[in-house]
């Protein structure tokens, strides 16, 4: 997931205060694969880098901001496979437009039914999905006669998948906020002084980060005599499948924008992750594609094995993606499941006694063995490569099962 962050104070110094800070904040554990700043309404400037590699971060934001407009920022975490480079991170630039966006999307079935070439043309001409959308998104602006709440509803019919963007409107120098039913987009507003007058909005896709950036922001603001506070009880995240324009005092809805949901297979392994029947936003391993063989009996021999091992699909998708070179959602033949089911997974094995032990674990406590476990107790990972010291690793499952139950009863 990437981040979106949109500022707007009405005042270039704490924009810029906030800039920085939400930028470092936002990739400071994740979010590395690039980011990029759309300034004073007419500056586009993006890098591969994350923003922690740049001593004069500050400094270089500070001189190129120099008028009191909203800033439209985008810090990347590319999908698996996607190139990172420069030019691929975002926002990116049309005729029309200036567009950031946090999701996957895909051409809908229904189109590439009728185009049928377009999809392997943007293949062919590595272009991501934001990149594609924007293309579509440029087309319909045209066909809709500049009309954007038409146009964006125009060009995600084509497309199904989880979307948030920002967009800068060039004709008529409009910003908008545009969300999905998936992907967040918190906000609050920004209040100056003691007295808490309102002098604009932030916009970023966590909460959590919202509010440590607005907090470190906001105390560095004070050396320069600018008390920027905010209410802590009223972040929120903008309305779902709602478009929204940004203007320079207010956020405003302007029309809805429908969400095109994939189809997905259920998730009924047990593992460690429970029964998910019914659960209407949760989002199982792979998409159901159009092939010819049987998901629900292959993910069932799967399944078995998470059953047998106390595996959640967390750990059957690193264990797939370390050896087939990309993750369950990529699954498309079922010669890549055969290859998984009957050569990788047999050299998965352990005792019994083991498989046991770990089994009770993941039942009493429902997690699955934490990476601290690992690391602290110098076990390779997954714990069933680990067949010499089977006993060591049982014990010390034990031990952790306990350990985590007595906290459990303890709170």
């Amino acid at each position: 997931m990437c981040q979106l962050i949109f500022i707007n104070s009405n005042d270039k110094d704490i924009n810029t205060a906030l800039l920085i800070s939400q930028l470092l904040i936002d990739t400071e554990t994740s979010h590395k694969d690039g980011f990029g700043v759309f300034l004073n309404e007419k500056d586009l400037q993006k890098t591969k880098e994350t923003p922690h590699y740049f001593e004069d971060l500050g400094i270089s934001l500070k001189n190129c901001i120099n008028t009191n407009k909203p800033i439209l920022a985008h810090v990347r975490l590319a999908s698996s496979g996607q190139e990172i480079s420069n030019i691929k991170s975002h926002p990116f630039e049309s005729p029309n437009f200036i567009l950031a966006h946090n999701g996957t999307l895909e051409l809908s079935k229904e189109y590439t039914n009728i185009n049928k070439t377009k999809e392997q043309t943007y293949k062919d001409a590595k272009l991501i999905d934001s990149e594609v959308f924007l293309h579509h998104l440029d087309i319909a602006y045209k066909e809709e006669k500049k009309d954007f709440v038409k146009a964006i509803n125009k060009a995600m019919s084509d497309f199904t998948g989880k979307f948030a963007f920002l967009i800068y409107e060039k004709a008529k120098s409009k910003f908008y906020a545009v969300r999905g039913n998936s992907a967040d987009l918190h906000w609050v507003n920004l209040l100056l002084g003691t007295e808490r007058k309102p002098i604009g909005y932030i916009i970023n896709t966590e909460e959590k980060s919202l509010r440590n950036s607005l907090d470190i922001a906001s105390a560095f603001l004070r050396l320069n005599d600018k008390m920027v506070n905010y209410n802590e009880k009223e972040v929120l995240n903008l309305e779902d499948e709602s478009i929204f324009e940004l203007t320079k005092d207010a956020i405003k809805k302007i029309g809805d924008i429908k969400e095109n949901k994939k189809i997905w297979v259920n998730d009924y392994g047990r593992g460690n992750y429970g029964r998910v029947w019914g659960k209407e936003d949760y989002v199982a391993p792979y998409p159901k594609k159009d092939t010819k063989f049987n998901y629900d009996t292959e993910i069932d021999r799967v399944i078995n094995f998470m059953e047998t091992y106390g595996l959640g699909i967390k750990d059957i998708d690193l264990l797939f993606t370390s050896v087939m070179g990309v993750p369950l959602s990529y699954i498309d033949s079922k010669d890549t499941i055969d290859i998984f089911i009957n050569k990788v997974l047999p050299k998965f094995v352990c005792k019994k006694e083991l498989r046991k032990e770990v089994v009770k674990y993941v039942e009493d406590v429902h997690i699955n063995l934490p990476l601290t476990f690992y690391v602290d107790n110098k076990i390779q990972y997954p714990y069933m490569l680990n067949r010499t010291n089977f006993k060591e690793v049982q014990k010390k499952v034990a031990e952790e099962r306990r350990r985590k139950i007595a906290e459990t009863e303890r709170r």
